[in-house]
């Protein structure tokens, strides 16, 4: 199994400190799964009480992590030396560093502001434009960072690090956009160096889905299960997997490999011919079933509001949207064995209205006898994009790379 390299052979981001190999171990450790005990880490680290305590103690010297109160150890991992007495346990000095997220899309671009945690300091930013080549949405995107630079002066909080943007696209080397369909570019474009020298900050560029579930997997939905698949529905398809907090790599997979997966024989056709493949859960998709439901021209936006105001038509799509989407989670599970699914996307949060038919569908295609599939429908869609950004260069500031 080939996993993301997580840091570039040229690297982008600063390294937030410099280092033994076991001291950013165990920093990504209790910001992966903290707080932690002295104990726990020194388990899991397999270093002795002396060795730990001493690497700790210089990181809250030091202002990267912090103690918190008393804190009971698991069975099997209490020390003699403290008669099982309760440990201070560790975590991450949070506000000791801000770090920006930007998720671009087709027409708008989604900013937040975050601590070292990746959690969000002030509301998040949404800026509209309309000519979408490189140079405006670059510009777009340094409006936007004056603003949150704004903030960061009237709050006091520490200059940003590092900007981290994800697209929905194929990026290289954390730089270059090499495919973008949603934003319409031709050829290569070296964004990352772009936004860098606009915004005076080191910047790095992500595909948006990997980008998604490494943020669940550090601070999100994912924290702490070994092994998830991510699912996301909207404009397009989206598929990607996690194995012990790291995504699974595969060179093609930012084309859009799910994209024509079958969820029901009856389904329609979509543009490739395929006859109800999961094309058939796209918001342009949706928009045409209602349109065709309804005898009249009809959007997505029509369609969410007419199933909001309870139009039977509407929620008759809506019920059998989400049994094929039931259908393309048991297909996962069944195939890839998660612990748990999670299931982001614009027409994803439609599904809530409809879980049982969700439900339904897994059932469908699942053994009687099969576990029941853990699934769940993310929230808070847009600035979990743009925190998901954040979360790539929060983690390349503290992984170190062999031979750094």
């Amino acid at each position: 199994m080939v996993f993301v390299e997580t840091i570039f052979s040229v690297r982008r981001i600063p390294l937030w400190f410099n280092r033994s190999e076991n001291t950013h171990a165990i920093v990504t450790d209790i910001m992966k799964h903290g707080p932690l005990s002295r104990s726990q880490l020194a388990v899991t680290h397999r270093l002795s009480q002396g060795t730990l305590s001493k690497i700790t103690n210089s990181l809250i010297e030091a202002e990267i992590l912090r103690e918190e109160g008393p804190r009971e150890e698991p069975s099997g991992l209490k020390n003699p030396a403290n008669r099982g007495r309760p440990q201070t346990a560790l975590s991450i000095n949070a506000a000791a560093r801000t770090y920006i997220g930007v998720n671009v899309r087709t027409h708008e671009c989604v900013l937040v502001l975050t601590n070292a945690m990746c959690q969000a300091l002030a509301p998040h930013i949404t800026l509209h434009y309309v000519d979408n080549r490189p140079d405006m949405v670059t510009q777009t995107i340094a409006d936007g960072v004056d603003q949150i630079l704004y903030t960061v002066k009237r709050q006091g909080l520490p200059f940003p690090s590092a900007i981290g943007v994800t697209v929905g696209g194929h990026v290289t080397s954390g730089n270059t956009v090499t495919a973008a369909p949603f934003l319409q570019w031709n050829g290569a474009v070296n964004l990352a160096d772009m936004i860098s020298k606009a915004c005076q900050i080191p910047t790095a560029i992500f595909n948006d889905l990997d980008s998604l579930l490494i943020y669940e997997s550090w601070f999100g939905a994912g924290r702490n299960v070994d092994r998830f698949a991510m699912l996301t529905i909207g404009l397009g398809i989206g598929y990607s997997l996690c194995e012990n907090g790291r995504e699974v790599d595969y060179p093609d997979k930012s084309y859009g490999l799910a994209s024509h997966i079958l969820v029901d024989p009856e389904g329609p056709t979509c543009y490739a011919g395929h006859k109800g493949c999961s094309q058939c859960l796209t918001t342009t998709s949706m928009a045409v079933q209602y349109t065709n439901l309804m005898r009249e021209p009809e959007t997505f936006d029509s369609f969410k509001r007419d199933l909001d105001a309870g139009n039977p038509i509407a929620q008759q799509l809506m019920n059998l949207t989400c049994f094929r989407v039931g259908a393309f989670i048991a297909t996962i599970a069944n195939l890839v064995m998660p612990q748990k699914i999670l299931i982001g996307g614009e027409s994803a949060q439609l599904t809530l209205t409809s879980l049982e038919s969700i439900r339904n569908g897994i059932a469908r295609y699942r053994h009687s006898r099969a576990g029941e599939v853990n699934f769940e429908i993310l929230q808070n869609e847009w600035e979990r994009w743009s925190l998901s950004g954040a979360a790539r260069v929060i983690s390349q500031s503290v992984i170190k790379r062999p031979g750094e």
